[in-house]
């Protein structure tokens, strides 16, 4: 059965919860209007690290940072996309620009991840400062290298 978001809803989901729809619509439109506060952030991470699952990126510690302002987060943000480089990196930028385009969102800051600019051993193709200029230079947004101290 569907309910309008201003109708009640007074059946208990769990025993002695009551939950009404114009409460999920309450908080929807909190959330969304945090959300237009919020930084927008895009989170460039290393195709080989995510794919090898030593990585953090496609994981958690990354979000967790921008969610919290950790790391190099200078405040709370939200990540709008996250885009995976992948060997030898030629379509990043590229795929950069199709992300923002498909999000319709520009990001105010794109950040390279923590496993991308710390890398052991380097990338072999480019340095996260070559990456970080020409992605820079591409967008015309500014980009930050790393995105946490987490272990």
């Amino acid at each position: 059965m569907w309910y309008s978001p201003y109708k009640k809803i007074d059946t208990p989901l769990v025993e002695g919860f009551k939950l009404r729809a114009s409460d999920i619509f309450f908080h929807y439109h909190h959330i969304i209007d945090k959300g237009d506060e919020m930084k927008k952030v895009m989170v460039v991470a290393c195709g080989s690290y995510m794919d090898s699952g030593y990585g953090c990126p496609g994981e958690w510690r990354c979000l967790k940072a921008a969610a919290l302002g950790d790391g190099k987060f200078e405040e709370e943000s939200q990540v709008v996309s996250m885009v995976k480089c992948q060997c030898p990196g030629r379509a990043t930028v590229a795929n950069i620009g199709m992300a923002i385009k498909l999000a319709e969102i520009k990001p105010d800051t794109i950040y390279l991840s923590s496993c991308m600019a710390n890398a052991k051993p380097d990338c072999p193709y480019s340095t996260a400062e070559e990456k970080a200029q020409m992605i820079e230079g591409k967008t015309g947004i500014k980009v930050v290298l790393g995105t946490h101290n987490y272990a």
